[in-house]
């Protein structure tokens, strides 16, 4: 998150319009047993001022949470947001309290990349959010719909591994960074647009990638702006920053591609019995009576699908590629998994990594780590309520901060060392059950997703690692970056740009068991 470089010289002229209203709701608030607040608050702004752009915002709300507790109330602007940073707290929010907080702020983000909040990431918690991720869960992302499109996943992590091999063939290094990040979009883009099993048709054209691509980079950046009106009206009704109306623009841009691609389905003649041949957007398309998507709710789903789904891999992969060559002994203890189980004459598939106990103690660490999205999404409380004893006020918004969470030296020793072995030996599930390793968060708000990006993540870091020799350029181990850049998703700070040298017989690059050819589909 950022964007407050410019704040406080924009609000210093109205600062004292806010004393009197401050000191109107002062006296409520007092009856009232809150959270602990750091000392600071001002007039019109609350704590926003504490925000730093070179900071990422899960840092400075952990280093805030370390000062004043697990369950601490910060004020932007005007809006109270609860900083949870243990994992006893977030399962008081997430288990317990679970319905009271299951809703979503409403944000301008929301607003405009969500459609009107018809997303199932920015919707408020009700009936229409119900149908929708029954639609998710039972339809679009059910075990069975991922499981279908495990060849669609295939191709492409072969399409990175074939990538990878030109370029060492070519005697470049390899920038990681890039591949990974075309590899996440492009993943998706195959799974809403492709018929499962069936990889290599019905995408994608190579300009029609492109023009996405642009697309969803922008809502990742724009997402990822902390809007000062979202928390000062004032700052709203005049836009001072412009973000406003690039998120109108954007919006505009999104909902054109968006029907583009339904009126190319929505056109084709007579149904299809076989579900397991329908693609997401068929799926969308083929909802009866209460489950019926308007258009625009259509398209918020395919957008959330791409926006959420391909940065949210694509930096998991990278961060688990840099830490391993930060540690450079965990790659050979990998390389000796994956030999003993795959060998060297086949790619990894996905029924491999049941086998590979270290591989997902190596996955588990990296979200204990690395969560790709180290604050969740919000949650929101719609009316009035108690938590862990304190009186929380209607409408606050509530960060649950996973990052602070996977990094607590309470529960976890040297937490800031990357260390798998921490997890050999143990039942801790990355899937709700534990709280102190909740990636994709727990509860009526948990991603949707889960099972599909897991799968992704496992079966990359595994293909690479076993396709690949790793080394950094001119640098020891431990001197990569391993910096973070702020934004909603936390990638590194600098690309990350190795040496690749192939482990494996050629013509295990080429991906022939899986259909690829020459000119496929999604431009490659």
């Amino acid at each position: 998150m950022e964007g407050f470089g410019g704040l406080v010289s924009v609000v210093g002229v109205i600062v004292v319009l806010g004393l009197s209203v401050m000191f109107l709701v002062q006296g409520r608030r007092q009856k009232l047993k809150l959270p602990p607040s750091p000392k600071g608050r001002m007039p019109i702004i609350g704590h926003l001022h504490m925000m730093d752009d070179n900071e990422a915002a899960h840092q400075t709300f952990a280093r805030i949470s370390s000062q004043n507790g697990p369950l601490t109330m910060i004020y932007m602007g005007s809006k109270p947001t609860l900083l949870v940073s243990t994992a006893a707290m977030a399962e008081q929010v997430l288990k317990h309290n679970d319905q009271a907080f299951a809703s979503r702020p409403f944000l301008t983000a929301g607003k405009m990349l969500g459609f009107d909040f018809k997303s199932i990431v920015f919707a408020p918690f009700g009936n229409y959010y119900n149908r929708l991720r029954r639609i998710y869960t039972v339809e679009l992302l059910s075990p069975k719909r991922v499981a279908l499109s495990q060849v669609l996943r295939q191709i492409e992590i072969q399409h990175v591994m074939s990538s990878v091999l030109a370029d060492y063939q070519a005697g470049g290094p390899v920038n990681m960074t890039s591949k990974l990040q075309e590899m996440g979009i492009d993943n998706l883009v195959r799974m809403i647009f492709a018929k499962p099993q069936m990889g290599a048709t019905e995408c994608l054209t190579r300009e029609e990638m492109v023009t996405l691509k642009s697309v969803v980079k922008e809502a990742v950046n724009l997402a990822g702006v902390i809007y000062p009106g979202d928390f000062i009206p004032l700052l709203n009704i005049y836009d001072f920053t412009g973000h406003k109306a690039k998120l109108q623009k954007l919006q505009a841009r999104m909902f054109k591609i968006a029907m583009q691609l339904i009126e190319r389905h929505r056109s084709k003649d007579g149904p299809t019995v076989d579900v397991d041949k329908l693609n997401l957007v068929d799926i969308l398309l083929s909802q009866q009576g209460d489950d019926k998507l308007p258009d625009h709710a259509m398209a918020a789903v395919l957008f959330d699908f791409i926006i959420a789904g391909s940065d949210t891999t694509s930096v998991s992969i990278e961060w688990a590629l840099a830490e391993l060559l930060h540690y450079p002994h965990y790659i050979k203890r990998m390389q000796e998994e994956l030999d003993s189980v795959v060998g060297k004459d086949r790619v990894v598939d996905e029924s491999d990594i049941k086998s590979m106990p270290f591989l997902q103690a190596v996955v588990k660490e990296l979200f204990r780590l690395h969560p790709a999205a180290p604050l969740g999404i919000p949650h929101f409380n719609m009316e009035a309520t108690t938590l862990a004893g304190y009186d929380i006020p209607a409408r606050t918004t509530v960060m649950v901060n996973l990052w602070a969470i996977g990094r607590d030296p309470a529960f976890w020793k040297d937490p800031l060392e990357f260390n798998p072995d921490r997890f050999i030996g143990t039942d801790i599930t990355m899937m709700g059950r534990d709280f102190q390793l909740i990636p994709f968060s727990v509860g009526r708000r948990q991603c949707p997703g889960k099972g599909l990006g897991l799968a992704v993540v496992q079966l990359a870091v595994a293909s690479l690692i076993h396709g690949f020799e790793w080394s950094t350029i001119n640098q020891k181990p431990e001197e990569i970056d391993m910096r973070e850049k702020p934004g909603l998703v936390t990638p590194r700070m600098t690309d990350l740009v190795i040496n690749a040298v192939p482990r494996l017989p050629l013509h295990v690059y080429q991906g022939e068991q899986y259909g690829m050819q020459n000119g496929s589909a999604n431009g490659h």
